[in-house]
C-alpha cells in the first residue's frame, strides 16, 4: 500500500476528489433556500412548490424554526435513544465488517497455509 506522501501529482487517482469538492462549493451558492428565491424555476413551478409544501402534514410557519422546547422533549424521549442505539449498532456492525473483512480473510489465508504446509 502506498501512503499519501508517496503519491505524486501525476497519479490520476489524486485528482478524483476535485470535481466533487468544486461541485459542493458551487451547490452552496447556486442552490436556492426556498421556492421564492429559486432563479431556475418558472413562476408556475414556484407556485406549485409552494402549494405542495403547504399541503404537507405538519407544515406551519413555526415548524420551520428551531425551538429549544422541542429539543428538550427529544432528549428526554426514550424512543429516540433506542433508535439511536439501534442505528449505532447496525452501522458499527456494517462498517466493522467492511473495514476488517480483508484483514480477517488475510488471517484465515495464513492460518490455512500454515496448516497445509
Amino acid at each position: 500500500m502506498t501512503s499519501l506522501a508517496s503519491q505524486t501529482s501525476s497519479d490520476p487517482n489524486s485528482l478524483l476528489g476535485i470535481p466533487t469538492c468544486l461541485f459542493g462549493v458551487a451547490t452552496w451558492f447556486l442552490l436556492a433556500n426556498d421556492p421564492e428565491s429559486a432563479w431556475y424555476l418558472t413562476p408556475e413551478e414556484k407556485k406549485l412548490m409552494i402549494v405542495r409544501r403547504e399541503r404537507q402534514v405538519g407544515h406551519t410557519a413555526s415548524s420551520e424554526e428551531f425551538h429549544k422546547e422541542d429539543f428538550k422533549l427529544a432528549i428526554k424521549d426514550w424512543k429516540i435513544w433506542m433508535f439511536a442505539l439501534g442505528q449505532f449498532g447496525s452501522i458499527a456492525m456494517l462498517y466493522g465488517y467492511s473495514v476488517f473483512l480483508p484483514t480477517i480473510i488475510e488471517g484465515i489465508h495464513h492460518l490455512f497455509r500454515a496448516s497445509v504446509s
